[in-house]
């Protein structure tokens, strides 16, 4: 458990190693059902699941790091839409004959937490979706694009770790500044540094590229993905789920009104679908936890 909360599982997971289609299933359809609802339920619970999957797999740094986002989001998206839309009846004040309204607030506040909640799982998706996934996935029906997405996960936390060994190694030849103009000018030197790097290290991937054969006609890709009886399982659960939840949302389950006034949705009529959302946003983090204890049992039975 200390080292689940220090560093997470990242792609050591269970769910992690499991068919790429089931785990971009789950994303897509984690961020999708939450773009599609307003329901104050179902952005919680869908933050909150988020949230506890960063734990899961980068530690407390990555849950620490998405929250204050999250929380800072929501603070943005609250006092934008509540500043700039005037509808609503409960008013505030007045700016310059403009209402401020209780509703505005609230519903910048729960735009926020969506907004929050789908930035999160495409955190969770970076982290499991690797390079070589998203080329076995895109590589046949789209190269281009599946090579452009797998570049822009990978060059992301590659420029952040090259950064920090030009940092490092700035200081390390004692060329450490003082004062917030000397700092400036050691970042901007920095940067640059790590300019010149990341383009000698793109025309290096490029011709190394071209060298293998990529992009001509009938060249074919290794990959070691296979589905299994449990991604099939797995797929055919989420499957049912994700029809379930879209019936739920065509109905309007999901949905709730805050203009003129906030509308409550019945509870009674969403649980059903909040149940079937739950248990869809459940599966990552049960399947993790039995790896973890079949790797226990292996561990005292050895």
């Amino acid at each position: 458990m200390k080292q689940l909360w220090e560093q997470g599982l990242g792609e050591k997971g269970e769910f992690a190693a499991c068919h790429p289609l089931v785990n971009a299933l789950f994303f897509f359809a984690a961020a999708g059902i939450t773009m599609f609802s307003m329901s104050p339920a179902f952005l919680a619970l869908s933050r909150a699941a988020a949230l506890g999957y960063q734990l899961v797999l980068g530690g407390r740094r990555a849950l620490a790091g998405y929250g204050w986002s999250s929380a800072v989001i929501v603070a943005v998206m609250c006092l934008v839409n509540g500043f700039f839309s005037h509808d609503g009846q409960t008013v505030l004040f007045y700016i310059n004959s403009n209402r401020i309204t209780v509703e505005g607030f609230l519903y910048g506040a729960w735009s926020g937490v969506m907004l929050a909640a789908v930035v999160a799982w495409f955190g969770c998706f970076g982290r499991v979706m690797t390079g070589n996934r998203i080329i076995y996935l895109f590589g046949r029906l789209a190269p281009v694009c599946g090579l452009v997405v797998s570049m822009i996960f990978r060059y992301i936390p590659l420029l952040r770790r090259r950064f920090e060994v030009i940092h490092a190694g700035q200081r390390c030849m004692g060329k450490t500044a003082t004062g917030p103009v000397g700092k400036a000018r050691q970042r901007v030197k920095e940067g640059s540094i790590l300019v010149a790097w990341s383009l000698e290290s793109s025309i290096e991937s490029s011709d190394s590229m071209a060298a293998r054969g990529y992009g001509l006609k009938g060249r074919t890709s290794f990959h070691l993905f296979r589905l299994s009886r449990r991604d099939v399982t797995l797929l055919a659960v989420m499957g049912a789920l994700c029809l379930a939840m879209g019936v739920g949302i065509g109905l309007g389950c999901t949905d709730m009104y805050y203009y003129p006034v906030p509308v409550w949705p019945d509870w009674g009529r969403q649980a059903p679908w909040l149940i079937c959302f739950g248990v869809f946003l459940a599966l990552p983090f049960g399947i993790d936890l039995q790896g973890e204890l079949k790797w226990k049992r292996y561990e005292l039975n050895s």
